[in-house]
């Protein structure tokens, strides 16, 4: 309120926010004594996918991770089931995680890291879970023998076949 930390003046101009986890999140929080939570203007943020989604494709985001969560949008943030099974001792799908997916990938694509797809797999699925994970290496693997969109587009690929061997006009 008096726009200082100790000693130092805060410029005009600056603005302090501070953020952390709620109780309930089984995170490691302190309760915050009542005169300073007093001085704060508390503020919960959820998630949203278009959001996220806007932000992923300007940030770069994998277009991998980017395509399966706008076909799996409920599978951005599984935090809150992950809680109701008790503590979430491994990874599990959040924004967060996310990102580091495809931090994953587009360090194996660029050759920065040298894993086989086993080990990426296992990369994954220790960044959003197994079942998630192995939802998501399918997706990968199908993504993988699409056409190009320009070839579509410039007439190149006239049919795609399924993996039934039925060709789709």
């Amino acid at each position: 309120l008096d726009r200082r930390v100790g000693e130092y003046v805060v410029p005009d101009g600056v603005r302090l926010i501070a953020m952390g986890n709620r109780q309930t999140d089984k995170g490691l929080t302190y309760t915050m004594p009542t005169p300073l939570a007093n001085r704060f203007v508390h503020v919960e943020m959820t998630v949203s996918f278009d959001d996220w989604q806007e932000w992923a494709i300007s940030a770069m985001v994998h277009p991998h991770v980017v395509g399966y969560l706008s076909q799996n949008k409920g599978e951005l943030n599984q935090f809150e089931q992950a809680m109701k099974g008790g503590t979430a001792s491994r990874g599990f799908a959040t924004p967060r995680s996310w990102v580091f997916v495809s931090e994953i990938i587009i360090a194996a694509e660029a050759g920065n890291a040298e894993v086989t797809q086993a080990e990426l797999a296992a990369l994954i699925c220790g960044a959003i879970g197994d079942g998630t994970g192995t939802k998501f290496a399918t997706y990968r693997k199908l993504a993988a023998d699409l056409p190009k969109v320009e070839d579509i587009l410039s007439g190149a690929v006239k049919t795609v076949k399924d993996k039934g061997n039925v060709a789709l006009a």
